[in-house]
């Protein structure tokens, strides 16, 4: 029977560490990961904070910035037998975002492709392919900040903060 590396005491069969040692470097983990986390969310408040606080003084000197997102548009679409039911076109969350002051700067398109297949009895054989069908779009969307609109976005821009830095 092998030694625990550990604590010299018996091990169990082909084990390197003891049960007792095992349950301790366990813990010992567990309490690490805890403190890293706490120290990980402490720094990115910190950071949430000092970023705030930059775009806050920024604006107030006169500076415009942007806040970007993106939101995917679907879209009908078929190809082939293949036929893309469930992306009805629904472009809500853009036009709301319009209402909201987010303007448009880009679109990019999301693509399908697919290989085609001849049936020669029991063999199946590789005849092509096809792509570049449209089944959405990716909208890019820009929020301009300034002087006259910070206070009226302010927690939008903690939102958007919050996702910046996960």
């Amino acid at each position: 029977m092998a030694l625990c590396s550990v604590c010299s005491q018996p091990a169990g069969f082909l084990a390197t560490v003891c049960q007792p040692c095992q349950k301790d470097q366990a813990e010992i983990a567990e309490k690490r990961s805890r403190e890293n986390a706490e120290a990980h969310k402490a720094e990115r408040a910190a950071l949430i904070a000092e970023e705030k606080a930059r775009i806050s003084q920024e604006v107030s000197g006169g500076g415009v910035l942007y806040l970007h997102k993106t939101e995917f548009v679907p879209v009908d679409s078929s190809l082939g037998d293949v036929d893309f039911k469930p992306n009805r076109y629904d472009d809500t969350a853009v036009r709301i975002a319009g209402l909201e002051g987010w303007r448009v700067v880009g679109v990019v398109p999301k693509t399908f492709g697919t290989a085609l297949i001849n049936n020669e009895g029991f063999n199946k054989v590789w005849g092509g392919g096809v792509g570049g069908a449209v089944i959405g779009a990716y909208v890019l969307l820009e929020l301009e900040v300034s002087s006259r609109n910070y206070a009226r976005l302010e927690s939008d821009i903690s939102e958007y903060l919050e996702g910046a830095f996960n």
